[in-house]
């Protein structure tokens, strides 16, 4: 986070999934006397993490794998995690902890408002004229992991920070699946004095929420590609089990 509060300095970048990290996690599985692995990544449309992962397991027959992708980023793909932890220490049998899991990650929307269209734009993310345009209106663009890829997605606009932050609540609101159980977590990038604003009203945005989990900072991964003073909302959808 340090380098992202320096004006001028050059973009910080992350540093991609190698495909030797793979085996390592895997060997010290083994070595530990695991037989069964669930391993739950970001989206295979923003990272290699997925497909690395997938194809390393292959070459461990004597672990039971299942390698699951969210179709998600940052805390919403960390709280399919949690579910499949919950789902363990209920003594949910692995192959339906992974079902459900993989249920639950197709039930899970995370909603992303930058402050700044820069890191999008440095990042290719967005084109020059999108980048140009929005920054004259003042124009936050409100991001999103599509459910059919697990790219990003802008599916709303608003100009000033006031407005964004409201359209964010809005659209986290509408992603709640009801009548069906769910939970919120909120988390920030180097805005934290917003998101405890927004988790004082969290009851009010949120009323029939069975949890609302505050987050803390995002990875800096994340932020790296969309600059500080991120908010985001992540609205898990849960499934038919308590």
């Amino acid at each position: 986070f340090a380098a992202l509060r320096v004006e001028h300095a050059a973009q910080p970048r992350v540093r991609i999934v190698r495909r030797r990290d793979g085996p390592i996690f895997f060997e010290q599985v083994e070595a530990a006397g695991f037989t069964h692995v669930i391993c739950v990544t970001i989206s295979s449309g923003l990272s290699s993490t997925h497909a690395i992962f997938e194809t390393v397991s292959l070459n461990f027959p004597h672990l039971t794998c299942e390698i699951i992708d969210t179709l998600n980023i940052g805390v919403g793909s960390g709280m399919t995690a949690m579910r499949a932890m919950e789902l363990f220490g209920q003594d949910v049998a692995f192959a339906d902890i992974a079902r459900r899991a993989r249920r639950v990650a197709a039930q899970t929307r995370i909603f992303i408002l930058p402050d700044t269209l820069e890191y999008l734009y440095k990042g290719g993310r967005i084109g020059k004229a999108v980048y140009s345009l929005g920054s004259a209106l003042n124009l936050r663009p409100l991001i999103t992991c599509t459910p059919n890829d697990g790219t990003y997605a802008v599916i709303g606009k608003a100009r000033g920070r006031k407005k964004s932050i409201a359209k964010l609540v809005e659209l986290a609101q509408k992603g709640v699946d009801a009548p069906r159980r769910y939970r919120v977590a909120m988390a920030e990038g180097i805005a934290r004095e917003e998101l405890d604003a927004m988790l004082a009203r969290a009851q009010e945005y949120f009323p029939d929420a069975a949890e609302v989990i505050d987050a803390g900072s995002l990875s800096p991964a994340l932020v790296v590609h969309t600059g500080p003073g991120l908010l985001g909302i992540v609205v898990q959808n849960l499934d038919e089990q308590p």
